[in-house]
């Protein structure tokens, strides 16, 4: 049996999952500018909140797990951090939504 790192399909599926983390660090980073730029020129406290949050979910949580899946030889500690700054960016994102 090959494994699947080893076959041609197998290097796609890295490339394509790889460039699919890169697009949404991107996107992600793009959104949660605008929302910070929309806040410096309103000074609306839920745009900053929304921004912060917004980018903590997506872009801060995918550059840890990058950043720590090519420096770790141990895996143990990739998931928890990436799902702390998941957590973190979501109870941003929720009280941005339900701040007064």
């Amino acid at each position: 049996m090959i494994p699947l790192q080893l076959t041609e399909l197998g290097a796609a599926t890295g490339v394509l999952f790889f460039v699919g983390s890169v697009v949404s660090i991107v996107v992600g980073g793009v959104v949660g500018y605008r929302a910070l730029r929309g806040y410096r020129r309103t000074e609306q406290r839920s745009l900053l909140l929304f921004g912060v949050g917004l980018l903590l979910l997506v872009s801060v949580s995918k550059l840890v797990n990058i950043v720590l899946s090519s420096t770790l030889s141990s895996t143990a500690l990739i998931g928890p951090a990436t799902e702390l700054c998941r957590l973190a960016g979501a109870a941003v994102l929720t009280y941005a939504i339900y701040d007064r």
